[in-house]
């Protein structure tokens, strides 16, 4: 079995802070080890790795809908461009905060 990655390890892989990653653990697929909100959070590599796919190819829930009337109109970068929503998203929560 693949060592676990810590939340400051999933934080550099999708590039967010690890606040974000915490805010979305469960569907990135983090393992809570207790229930107090400062418990050890580890997360399976492979699952980082399905949520990065599962951006590339939209279908998170709640990323943006992009449209495109045929395959050539699709942008050609869709995870920067779903990566850039989360971060302002995200970035906009850290300043509200």
């Amino acid at each position: 079995m693949a060592r676990l990655w810590t939340t400051a390890e999933v934080a550099d892989e999708v590039g967010f802070s690890e606040e974000w990653v915490r805010e979305h653990a469960a569907e990135l697929g983090g393992i809570r080890t207790g229930t107090s909100k400062h418990s050890q959070l580890p997360f399976n590599p492979k699952r980082i790795r399905e949520w990065e796919e599962r951006s590339q190819s939209g279908s998170i829930p709640g990323s943006p809908v992009l449209e495109a009337t045929t395959a050539d109109d699709a942008l050609p970068n869709l995870r920067a461009t779903i990566l850039a929503a989360y971060r302002k998203r995200a970035e906009a929560g850290e300043r509200a905060a």
